[in-house]
Order: C-alpha cells, then sequence, then structure tokens
C-alpha cells in the first residue's frame, strides 16, 4: 500500500488551485463541499470558476504564483498546463507542502480518492492512480448500497450520545443498543423514524438499566416489509433503493419471472422463499404469500417481498398492504420499472407521442373470470395507447372487442415477448391482425401489447358481425 489512507482535517486549512480551467473547476466542486478557505491561481477562469469568485466562494489571485504565494497555504492543487505545473511541484517540494498534480501520479505526494459523499459518514475509494475509472465505478455501486439520508443518522446518533452514555453505563449494553438502532438504517426506515424510535426507547427505560436492557431488546426486534419492484428483467434495471433492500432483508419472498442475475444481488445468508406462480399449474396462492410475509415479519427479521416489475401495477400489492396492515406490520413500496416501460424503451417505441398520443392507458387482459369487463368503447377513441398485461391468451377476445366499437384493423401494434431479458422478440403488426400474429408466431408470456389506437366510423350493424366472427375463431 503505497497510498495510506487518511482524512484531513480541513476546518482551519487553507487550499491553492493553479489553473482556471476544467481541471481547477473539477478540484474545487469536492473542495467547496469542506470549510477550507479556496484561493485560485490563474490568468483567466472557466465560467463555473468565475461564477464561484462572484459569488466569494473563492479568492482569485491573476499572477503566477511564487514559493512566497503558496507558502502559507495548507493543501496545493496544480491544474494548469504541464510546464505550470512542474514549476508548482518543485515550489511544493520545498515547501514540504502537500501536493496533488492533476493527471501527473509521479509529481504527487497525496492523491485526491473517489468519494462517496454522505457527510459525516464518506468513504473514500482510491486506485494509487493506477486505475481511476475503476475506482470511479466502484464508488457507483457503494452510492447504490448507502441512501442519501444515512448522513442524517450519524448526525441525529451524534446527538443522542449524551442520553445513551447517561441510560447505559456498561459498554456491552451501548453497543446493543447501536447496532439494533443502526439496523433500521439499511431496511428502509427514515432518519426521523430511527431518531424517533431511539428516543422513544430511551425515554422508557427505567432507574435500573441492567433489567430493562433485555426488555428493550425484544421490544426492538420489529418486522420490516419491504415491497420491492425488481423491473421486468436484467439486475441492472434495479432502483439503488432496492438493491439497498436485497442487500439489507433476512428474508426474500420471489417470483417466478425474477431474472437470475436480480436474485445474485440478495445477501448470501438471505434465506429464500419461492413463491411463483405458473399459468395452468397449481401454484402458490395470494392467500398464503400474505401468510408468508407476516410469518417471517412477526419474527422480527426484515423481509422483502420480490416483485416483477412494479409492485403496484397488477402486482396485487394491495392485498398485501391491506394484511400488513391488519396485522400491523410496519412496510414500505420500492417502486421499480414497469414492464411497460422498460419493453417499449427497448423496442425503441415511444409510449406517448406529441399531438398523437396524449393518453396512456395500462390494462390487464386477465383477471379470475377471465377477460377482464371493460367498457371498451371508452378506449376505442383517437390518441389513446392501450398496454396489455397478461392479454396473450385473451387477445382475440381483446381485439374482437375493440374493432367492435369502432377500433380501426389499421390500428398499430407492437407484441414484445419476453422483453428485457434473453431471447426477447418484438413483432409489429395491425390490430386486424392480432390474433393471427400471436398464432403464426407461436407468441407467449410473458409479453406485452401496445395498441396505438385509431378510429374507425362504420356501423353497429357491420361491427356485431366482426364480434360473432372473431369470438367463434376464438
Amino acid at each position: 500500500m503505497r497510498y495510506f489512507p487518511i482524512y484531513y482535517d480541513m476546518q482551519n486549512s487553507s487550499v491553492a488551485i493553479v489553473g482556471g480551467g476544467e481541471e481547477a473547476a473539477q478540484k474545487l466542486r469536492l473542495l467547496k463541499k469542506t470549510p477550507a478557505e479556496i484561493t485560485v491561481f490563474a490568468a483567466e477562469l472557466n465560467a463555473e470558476l468565475e461564477d464561484s469568485y462572484k459569488n466569494n466562494l473563492i479568492d482569485w489571485q491573476k499572477e503566477q504564483p511564487t514559493e512566497k504565494n503558496l507558502a502559507p497555504f495548507s493543501l496545493i492543487y496544480a491544474a494548469a498546463d504541464e510546464e505550470i505545473n512542474e514549476k508548482i511541484a518543485q515550489i511544493a517540494y520545498r515547501l514540504k507542502t502537500p501536493l496533488n498534480v492533476v493527471d501527473a501520479p509521479d509529481l504527487c505526494n497525496f492523491i485526491t480518492p473517489a468519494i462517496v459523499d454522505r457527510a459525516p459518514i464518506t468513504v473514500a475509494i482510491g486506485s494509487e492512480g493506477s486505475a481511476p475509472v475503476l475506482a470511479r465505478m466502484i464508488k457507483t455501486k457503494i452510492e447504490a448500497l448507502l441512501s442519501t439520508d444515512i448522513g442524517n443518522v450519524a448526525k441525529k446518533a451524534q446527538s443522542l450520545r449524551h442520553l445513551v452514555a447517561k441510560k447505559y453505563t456498561n459498554f456491552e449494553q451501548r453497543r446493543s443498543f447501536w447496532d439494533h438502532l443502526f439496523k433500521d438504517v439499511f431496511a428502509g426506515a427514515t432518519s426521523a423514524t430511527i431518531y424517533q424510535n431511539a428516543l422513544d426507547d430511551l425515554n422508557h427505560l427505567n432507574e435500573n438499566a441492567e433489567a430493562d436492557h433485555t426488555q428493550l431488546v425484544n421490544q426492538t426486534l420489529k418486522g420490516f416489509v419491504s415491497l420491492v419492484g425488481a423491473g421486468p428483467g436484467p439486475s441492472d434495471l434495479l432502483t439503488f433503493r432496492a438493491a439497498r433492500a436485497l442487500q439489507s432483508a433476512d428474508v426474500v419472498i420471489y417470483d417466478r419471472l425474477i431474472d437470475p442475475s436480480v436474485l445474485e444481488i440478495i445477501r448470501r445468508d438471505a434465506r429464500r422463499i419461492f413463491v411463483g406462480k405458473t399459468p395452468g399449474e397449481k401454484c402458490t396462492t395470494q392467500e398464503e404469500i400474505n401468510k408468508h410475509i407476516l410469518n417471517e415479519a412477526n419474527k422480527g427479521l426484515r423481509v422483502v417481498r420480490l416483485k416483477c416489475g412494479d409492485p403496484l401495477i397488477f402486482g396485487r400489492a394491495g392485498e398485501e398492504m391491506d394484511a400488513m396492515k391488519e396485522a400491523s406490520v410496519e412496510f414500505e413500496i420500492i417502486p421499480g420499472i414497469t414492464a411497460a416501460n422498460a419493453c417499449a424503451a427497448e423496442a425503441n417505441l415511444p409510449l406517448t407521442i406529441r399531438k398523437d398520443t396524449r393518453a396512456l392507458i395500462y390494462l390487464t387482459g386477465h383477471s379470475a373470470e377471465g377477460l377482464t369487463p371493460y367498457n371498451w368503447a371508452s378506449f376505442a377513441t383517437k390518441d389513446v395507447m392501450l398496454v396489455l398485461y397478461m392479454g396473450v391468451k385473451m387477445a382475440p377476445k381483446i381485439q374482437a372487442n375493440l374493432l367492435a366499437v369502432g377500433a380501426s384493423p389499421k390500428s398499430k401494434i407492437s407484441i414484445i415477448e419476453n422483453g428485457c431479458k434473453e431471447g426477447s422478440r418484438t413483432f409489429t403488426s395491425t390490430l386486424g391482425r392480432l390474433s393471427q400474429e400471436i398464432k403464426h408466431n407461436n407468441v407467449s408470456n410473458p409479453a406485452i401489447i401496445l395498441i396505438s389506437v385509431e378510429r374507425q366510423m362504420v356501423s353497429i350493424e357491420e361491427k356485431r358481425s366482426e364480434v360473432v366472427n372473431a369470438s367463434e375463431a376464438s
């Protein structure tokens, strides 16, 4: 380890930046987050640096710095051209002042790592100058795991330290308290909730802290459920919040169509419960899924109910939410990219177009009784895009109903099978050929059907005839 990681106190420090271009501005963006006094030495400033100067965030010296100019500074950044940078390096060596030279690691005696900033929580990632791009990629991964609110948790914890020390005189008790408190950080709880829970627990303690400690620990073992949308495909479609929930879960209850790469995000020691439903086969009922969720949460565990797409769009999240409310189990909802959006994006198909498609309607083609009984006439209007989930089996009846209420058989359709997954297929045709396209290409679920409705003015008698023929064909 050539570079020893260290945190430098910037409270009473002064920093010199030599250079007025983009490289200097990049350094300033980080330094502005500190309380250090910053001086820029440059003949000219770019727009970003000039804006900082006008807002009194930096001091600006137009002359090239001498050894006398640089002597008072705690740190020096050289971000000018190669010739000036080398001169600044020689001055810094003589002054024995810590120096960072942009894109010249051999001239540096300190380097600035990639930083995940959740102040006062910070994470620094360095590659000793060998692979800065890789360091930034690692930073992105860590960013995904740490909520933007985690810094506030640390600040609020700091405000509690005196009270915790007063209530708990034993070190092991204090450590146990903090362990239970901070577990909530990775379960989706906000800093305000964590802080209030901690205050409540501390205020309930009696004089005999030794006896109350066990009671407190037992009280804080409350289960928490995250209803997580996994998106329609690989793990890179997960939100940061969803990835954090999977990393902190004790138990994950997941569906059949969850991509294997998403399951890889789950922490290794988490228990997995499969509750997938396969059409036409015996499967886990919704009531059984609800029981699984409540049983695990009532054990005081962090539970993730992992669903494809978005849990609030045809994901039966409402029934699970009702069950948790009735059982007084705390939960959160982490939305995911719904299949329609992701599949349309993969196929380069806009779901709305200004002046042409102004309404977007999500429908399910399947219900417990078969085809959902919609008011089809309300959909057969111009400027509407219909998005059909689970519509493959009922496609002939959907087609017949739309044609019967005046939708043009020339309305454009797209069928996206297995979207965002390996082997994805997209077919484009017209509403008049919807059934034929599905049958000819042997389309199967999961599939999304997009219908850009056009209106056709024909007689009711003609449409009744089309409905009869289409129904007989199905």
